[in-house]
C-alpha cells in the first residue's frame, strides 16, 4: 500500500490547560466596554453543550520549538480589537 503524503499539517493551538467559560465571559466583557443587554453572558447548560474540553499543544511546539505563546487574555484582547475594526465588513 502506497503511503498518502501529507501535503498540510494541523495544529491544536491552545494553553495546554483548561480555561473556564467564565473567565472567558470576563476577560472579552472587560475588552468590550459595554454594559447591561449588549454584555455577553453564560446561558443555560444546553445538551449539546461540550462540558469540558483540553488541549495539548505539543505538536505545535515541536514543529516550530516555540514555547512562549500568548496568553489568554492578550489574545482574547488582540481578537476582540480586531474584531471591532472589521466588524462592519464581516457579513453574519
Amino acid at each position: 500500500r502506497k503511503k498518502i503524503k501529507k501535503k498540510h499539517q494541523v495544529f491544536n493551538i491552545c494553553s495546554n490547560k483548561p480555561v473556564k467559560i467564565t473567565s472567558i465571559i470576563s476577560i472579552i466583557n472587560s475588552f468590550i466596554n459595554v454594559t447591561g443587554n449588549s454584555r455577553i453572558i453564560k446561558r443555560k447548560f444546553q445538551s449539546a453543550d461540550i462540558i469540558k474540553t483540553h488541549g495539548d499543544n505539543k505538536m505545535i511546539k515541536k514543529f516550530t520549538g516555540y514555547k512562549n505563546f500568548t496568553d489568554i487574555s492578550t489574545g482574547i484582547k488582540n481578537t476582540v480589537k480586531w474584531f471591532l475594526k472589521y466588524k462592519k465588513k464581516i457579513k453574519f
